[in-house]
């Protein structure tokens, strides 16, 4: 009698134990590497919600991470990690709909990220993987006031907000519907002024709210258990406006547009969620920061819009199919891994320091603008437009590792330091291309115009093509590595295609000087 399955039981369960094993060794240094050879989710067919909340009076004290089960499969013998923090943690088994688990953890500032990823060993399937904001669940102090709240809704939305009636003060953060928050816990207390407010889908018409204007400014806490977590309109627009807002819905409207503005504060969404407008532009538009790691915006006729003090869209997706996209903010944009697009318009991500390591930036028909008043950094990125300009500026410019293309118009890096853009980084553009800076790094990168030229200067320092392969549209237009600022080309070996020849400005300022390159350099 064989022995076959016994051994393969046997096999199955020290293939678990290793998953386990190297799961826990990999949340470092190798984590990434580890979760890139995991099922990204094919068998893991589990809705997870993870928040992230600091309740303490130290901004960088213990954080609550929460993991809520809101649907679909099991998770049975699952696993959170932290990546970057060598933490790893069990989830109870089968974990199911309606179960919460959560742990504690130290050192989280508010505003900063916990990437969370949950595995599924069962499956060897990542179930949930995004960067997690952390959240201030810490009260402000608040001026004593008796007045009673009045919350105005369309017909969608008409029943009066109900005030907290007394008893437990403890608030709890999903009440079963939407609320006013006025003590800035974002839970709904019992024997405060917190208010009900009253939002359900709307089949024939608008679903659109406006907190009242209060000078305690309240935030608009809307729980995923309003209308089973997703909020529609199906016969109009989606609007909602309050000094802050925090959704951990998702909005959509099959005919109109969906539109969220905070006046005065924060604008949080819960990652997994989305703002879709089938017919109409999305807008998020926030006087405080926009916390919106793993959310998808989408608009399939027209513009979708993200602006806010700070904008933070980690993992995250932006689709306009039919329209422009615009992210701006007047501090820093956080848009590593996220995946923007225009399938037809401009695309423009502007701000102080603007991160777009690992996202990939398209625009099918027209230009692309990445602007930093601070630095850039576009580490592995893919940028690319189909029709027109690619343009990326900043103080000191990071493309290591990126490709950068445009098929039919000019490429240009523009930075007032230094373009680092060193190893397997791709620049190609069917006119011309140019890249400049203090100090211009392209060592190893390959560079193609297919019509135009190559321009390559640095104002200041050296620019350093060693190991980099050029290529030119013809004889005529050759390529130039200016460094008439004082440094030198560093062009140990590089290559140029055919019979071209790079024109050092000044001339002899390279190096090696050797007769290898007599026939290349001028």
């Amino acid at each position: 009698m064989s022995d076959t399955g016994g051994r393969r039981g046997q096999i199955e369960g020290v293939g678990v134990v290793l998953l386990t094993a190297i799961v826990i060794l990999g949340v470092g240094t190798f984590g990434a590497f580890y979760l890139g050879t995991l099922d990204p989710g094919d068998n893991a067919s589990a809705d997870l919600r993870v928040v992230a909340t600091n309740d303490t009076t130290d901004a960088t004290g213990e954080v609550t991470v929460t993991v809520k089960h809101m649907g679909g499969e099991p998770v049975d013998d699952g696993m959170v990690l932290l990546r970057d923090r060598d933490e790893s943690y069990p989830l109870p088994d089968h974990f199911e709909e309606g179960t919460e688990w959560e742990t504690s953890v130290t050192v989280a500032p508010v505003g900063s990220r916990l990437h969370v990823v949950v595995v599924e060993n069962a499956t060897e399937s990542v179930v949930f993987n995004s960067p997690v904001t952390v959240r201030d669940g810490t009260p402000p102090a608040t001026p004593a006031s008796t007045a009673t709240p009045v919350s105005t809704t369309t017909p969608a939305s008409t029943a009066t907000p109900t005030v907290g009636d007394g008893g437990d003060d403890s608030g709890v953060r999903d009440p079963g519907f939407a609320y006013l928050d006025y003590d800035g816990d974002r839970r709904y207390d019992s024997g405060t002024e917190d208010a009900r407010v009253d939002l359900a889908d709307n089949d024939n018409g608008d679903v659109v709210y406006t907190a009242p204007s209060d000078s305690r400014e309240p935030t608009l806490v809307v729980p995923d258990s309003v209308s089973g977590g997703e909020l529609r309109a199906r016969n109009g627009k989606v609007r909602l406006v309050a000094d802050s807002v925090d959704l951990d819905v998702s909005l959509t409207s099959t005919t109109g547009s969906v539109e969220v503005v905070s006046r005065s504060g924060t604008t949080y969404l819960g990652s997994g969620d989305s703002l879709y407008g089938r017919n109409g532009q999305v807008l998020l538009a926030s006087a405080g920061d926009v916390l919106a790691d793993g959310v998808t915006f989408r608009s399939d006729t027209s513009e979708v819009s993200l602006t806010g003090s700070t904008v933070s869209l980690s993992a995250g997706t932006v689709d306009a199919r039919n329209g422009p996209v615009t992210i701006d903010a007047s501090g820093d944009v956080d848009a590593s891994g996220a995946s923007i697009a225009s399938a037809t318009s401009a695309v423009s991500v502007t701000g102080g320091t603007v991160d777009l390591s690992g996202a990939t930036v398209t625009a099918g028909n027209n230009a692309i603008t990445v602007a930093g008043d601070d630095d850039v950094n576009a580490d592995g990125a893919t940028i690319h437009s189909g029709t027109s300009t690619v343009r990326v500026t900043g103080t000191t410019v990071r493309l290591s590792g990126a490709t950068v293309t445009s098929d039919n118009r000019d490429v240009t890096i523009d930075a007032t330091g230094v373009v680092d853009a060193d190893g397997d980084t791709v620049f190609r553009s069917s006119n011309t291309l140019s890249v400049s800076g203090s100090s211009v790094d392209v060592s190893g990168a390959t560079l193609e115009s297919t019509n135009r030229g190559i321009t390559l200067t640095a104002d200041a320092a050296d620019v350093d093509i060693r190991n980099a392969e050029l290529t030119t549209a013809s004889r005529w237009q050759d390529a130039i590595a200016d460094v008439t600022g004082g440094g030198t080309v560093l062009l140990d070996g590089f290559k140029l295609d055919g019979d071209k020849r790079l024109d050092v400005r000044p001339d002899s300022a390279y190096e090696p000087q050797s007769k290898r390159y007599k026939n290349k350099v001028e």
